[in-house]
């Protein structure tokens, strides 16, 4: 959990789909939405699990689009050019 999330009050909606997952939550005034979403699959596992929290600088609700441009704008960097993943025993 980060700051926001950790001040976070009015936890509603919770949304899964599979390991996707949202739920809204205020941040003080600010509405927010935290986010789980799972990336690509991997010998039964995930590249990566990516956790956000998204708020508006207003007082308006999140909407998708917002959701959408602010997952859409982060880059996921591979340092290891093997993928930083190794077989399990190894």
């Amino acid at each position: 959990m980060n700051q926001v999330t950790r001040r976070g009050t009015n936890w509603r909606n919770l949304v899964s789909n599979g390991e996707d997952k949202s739920i809204e939550f205020s941040d003080g005034p600010h509405k927010c939405v935290a986010v789980h979403k799972a990336g690509p699959s991997w010998r039964g596992g995930y590249v990566y699990m990516l956790h956000a929290s998204i708020c508006r600088t207003d007082t308006a609700a999140v909407r998708a689009e917002d959701v959408a441009y602010t997952l859409g704008a982060l880059q996921i960097r591979q340092y290891d050019p093997k993928g930083n993943l190794r077989e399990a025993g190894k």
